[in-house]
């Protein structure tokens, strides 16, 4: 497979990371690769509906009221856990910790990561609850473990 020209800082084969980054930065003429930024955007967007499944099952929370205010919440503290452990990294590692970061010279990077991760969250949560209640619905009743073993074992005999 050939490789995308390595210029101006992009990589050399399209598997690499941030190439699509690359594409979309050229596509959308943006001064900076939003490779990050997608990244952060799907660091809320996928784990909301883990979360949402989660508090629903295992913590009792009901649909409606609070719970999505608690899905958006957990994702931004799963980010911001992420933020911390970045900055403990780039610490550690002194002088080289704009190449570790990706900033690209953005003093506000931390925050947009935090924006993205929130954007993503609650786009999960508007656009994929109501199909997520629907397939835990149909699921039935009863907790996923002894449905899990119950399946199991029908599959044993």
């Amino acid at each position: 497979m050939a490789g995308l020209p390595a210029a101006r800082g992009r990589p050399s084969h399209p598997g690499e990371c941030g190439a699509i980054g690359f594409r979309v930065q050229e596509w959308l003429h943006l001064a900076r690769n939003p490779y990050d930024r997608l990244g952060h955007f799907a660091q809320g967007f996928v784990p909301a509906i883990i979360v949402r499944e989660w508090l629903i099952r295992r913590g009792g929370v009901a649909r409606g009221g609070i719970l999505p205010s608690l899905v958006i919440a957990c994702c931004l503290a799963i980010s911001a856990s992420y933020e911390l452990i970045e900055f403990g990294a780039a610490m550690a590692l002194g002088q080289g910790a704009d190449e570790f970061l990706g900033t690209q010279g953005d003093p506000w990077d931390t925050q947009w990561d935090m924006l993205m991760c929130l954007i993503g969250a609650v786009t999960a949560v508007v656009t994929l609850s109501r199909v997520h209640d629907r397939q835990i619905a149909a699921m039935g009743t009863g907790s996923w473990i002894a449905r899990t073993k119950r399946d199991a074992a029908s599959l044993r005999s």
